[in-house]
């Protein structure tokens, strides 16, 4: 409804605009939807109020140790699994100081996934997490979190908001309003093409710039 125009959306605007107050996630959104279909009103109501407030890792990254990379989301080709996945691969193959944590519900082809999953002795799957307290350990078990949605319309995703909050570094690509949730411009992959190389230059930069921990504490 905020990219394509809807008439139905219209007529509802329309009919219920004294009465009804809108809520949007973000003032982007809420501009795009005012512009598309008139003056409405409306609040926002950021995702993040979701969040608990907690006291997140302090995180010093050590450049020749073990990094950990992680995702926790609905496990989809469209929220980044398969990407994910490769990027585990190339990192095995160059004999990388990366590890891998991942979980989450395995929502299409579970077998096929699974059998993937298994091949790679750098991955450690947790399946479904659900209790607060295990999700916080999932966080501060992991450096970067590697959410490469391919839904161009993301709009505020709670494990990002989630994962900033417990200070992991996020890498994501630009899609939708993520952007306003990442901490540095430099923690978005804008070449689809080369998706390892591009998580390997982020990461790698952040150490050469000795930048780890501000970019955890920027994060929450």
């Amino acid at each position: 409804k905020l990219y394509e125009y809807d008439m139905k959306s219209k007529i509802i605007q329309l009919l219920s605009r004294y009465e009804i107050e809108n809520i949007f996630l973000n003032k982007n959104e809420a501009s795009k939807f005012l512009k598309k279909y008139g003056k409405i009103k409306y609040r926002v109501i950021s995702n993040s109020v979701f969040i608990n407030k907690i006291d997140p890792k302090k995180r010093e990254i050590q450049k020749n140790g073990t990094i950990k990379l992680g995702l926790i989301s609905n496990l989809t080709r469209e929220k980044g699994l398969d990407d994910f996945l490769n990027i585990a691969k190339k990192s095995l193959k160059e004999k990388n100081l990366w590890e891998f944590e991942l979980a989450g519900p395995l929502l299409n082809n579970r077998s096929f996934y699974l059998n993937q999953i298994k091949s790679l002795k750098n991955i450690k799957y947790h399946g479904q997490i659900l209790e607060e307290n295990k999700k916080i350990q999932f966080f501060n078990n992991i450096d970067f979190f590697i959410f490469l949605t391919s839904h161009q319309h993301e709009s505020e995703p709670l494990v990002i908001l989630e994962a900033i909050s417990n200070g992991c570094i996020p890498i994501t690509f630009n899609r939708g309003s993520i952007i306003k949730l990442i901490p540095n411009s430099r923690l978005i992959i804008k070449n689809d093409k080369d998706i390892y190389n591009s998580v390997k230059k982020i990461i790698d930069d952040t150490f050469s710039k000795r930048e780890s921990r501000k970019l955890s504490n920027l994060a929450f």
